[in-house]
């Protein structure tokens, strides 16, 4: 899915098949969990990120990666 651990980051390379709009992962860090939704960004409209930098705050983060 092009998702890898680096150090204290989530690093993004999605690679996902062409009939696919998106997917989406949790991922728990430490006390923390991430919920992320990957999906393609029709428009071009959006920021896409490459990173999200992960912290150990004890919350629950969502964040949104266009592809």
């Amino acid at each position: 899915l092009g998702v890898r651990l680096e150090h204290d980051k989530l690093a993004f390379k999605p690679c996902v098949p062409e009939g696919w709009t998106g997917y989406k992962i949790s991922y728990k860090y430490k006390s923390t969990t991430y919920s992320i939704t990957v999906e393609r960004n029709a428009n071009g409209e959006g920021q896409n990120k490459t990173e999200i930098a992960l912290v150990d705050d004890g919350q629950t983060h969502e964040e949104i990666i266009f592809i």
